[in-house]
């Protein structure tokens, strides 16, 4: 079990178990087995532990998070996490959502639910627009300044929409290394169902043959019985 941290949490919430909490039961299991039981022991734990709970992934972590939030909880050192998070790609030398002219109130909203890039926004889609504290004022910000910026949602796009889908070139190029990638895939995958086929069309050919050869050998078995017959008779004649 993670390590526990007690804080001022009313009894009535430090009891209430995980399995009466409204979340997915995905979750619910997972933190059962992380031997946490109930909402003040999972109220207790630091983030950073949260975060390692095996097969919890983002989007269950995104769930509990929203969910703790709505109860007017904040899990212990999240926005500490959240920075370490923030630091931690800006020395990798990638460009945040801030860094795109982003306000604060739209990235600071979006980097709370995993969303810190470009790459990022465009993989989780327009269900952004259904994040808690993420309302029409500031979903209107963020369709503004991706449009400024040529950036699209996968689904907005259309026919003359493409070469304007990415802002930067190293996107660009990510692009057209993973569509590379797939189309070496694809040959390889009709290689091997060309190879199938061929192997299928051999097999038949060769059991064919092989009947043939099973004719002409019991023709020939006949052949010998019959010939082995007729000396027979002769033999049996001369007597």
């Amino acid at each position: 079990m993670p390590e526990i941290i007690k804080n001022n949490i009313p009894e009535v919430v430090d009891n209430t178990l995980i399995t009466e909490l409204a979340i997915s039961e995905y979750i619910k299991k997972r933190l059962i087995r992380a031997d946490i039981n109930t909402l003040g022991e999972l109220l207790a734990i630091d983030f950073n532990q949260l975060k390692k709970i095996r097969n919890l992934g983002r989007i269950n972590i995104i769930e509990l998070k929203n969910y703790i939030h709505s109860l007017g909880y904040t899990f212990i050192n999240e926005d500490n996490y959240l920075s370490e998070i923030i630091e931690q790609k800006k020395k990798q030398g990638l460009k945040l959502l801030e860094d795109y002219g982003f306000s604060s109130r739209v990235y600071l909203t979006l980097y709370a639910n995993d969303i810190y890039t470009l790459e990022d926004l465009i993989k989780f889609g327009p269900s952004v627009n259904q994040l808690k504290n993420f309302g029409p004022l500031r979903q209107q910000e963020l369709l503004d300044r991706m449009q400024e910026l040529g950036v699209y949602f996968k689904n907005d796009l259309n026919s003359e929409d493409l070469t304007s889908l990415i802002s930067n070139d190293d996107e660009i190029n990510k692009l057209q290394q993973e569509n590379t990638e797939i189309r070496l895939r694809i040959e390889n995958k009709e290689r091997l169902i060309k190879a199938y086929e061929n192997l299928l069309h051999q097999k038949e050919e060769l059991l064919t043959y092989e009947k043939q050869l099973d004719y002409q050998i019991q023709q020939a078995l006949v052949g010998l019985g019959n010939t082995q017959n007729r000396e027979d008779d002769f033999e049996n004649g001369r007597r």
